[in-house]
């Protein structure tokens, strides 16, 4: 008896539909996108064409690494300058805020100091 039910339990595996989708609002539908060119097709007909357009693109973007390489002197200029200044200048003695060595101010601001620019 226990073979014929183990018999009727595989057939009934067998030809039932466990893990295929049946519903119709479950399947894959086709996508109805299409591809959008960002460089019209008269820069790329050809390979020499598209070749002076990448030159164009590629050399064209390096102008943000210009622009910083050109401000880095002034930029360090400043810094030594301020660097400079440090021991410069009078100062409120007494209990100082605990500014942070990473942002990069040459020493630290006393409360005095802090307390008498935001009174103005």
């Amino acid at each position: 008896m226990s073979r014929l039910l183990l018999f009727c339990c595989c057939l009934l595996l067998a030809s039932s539909n466990a893990f295929v989708n049946t519903r119709p609002n479950l399947q894959v539908k086709k996508s109805t996108t299409k591809s959008l060119n960002v460089i019209p097709e008269a820069f790329t007909d050809t390979p020499e064409t598209a070749r002076t357009y990448f030159y164009i693109w590629f050399f064209g973007g390096q102008g943000g690494a210009t622009v910083a390489l050109g401000q880095f002197p002034r930029q360090f200029s400043k810094f030594k300058s301020l660097f400079e200044m440090s021991e410069e200048g009078p100062t409120a003695a007494g209990e100082t805020v605990g500014l942070s060595p990473l942002c990069l101010y040459p020493r630290d601001i006393s409360k005095a100091d802090v307390d008498q620019v935001l009174s103005n």
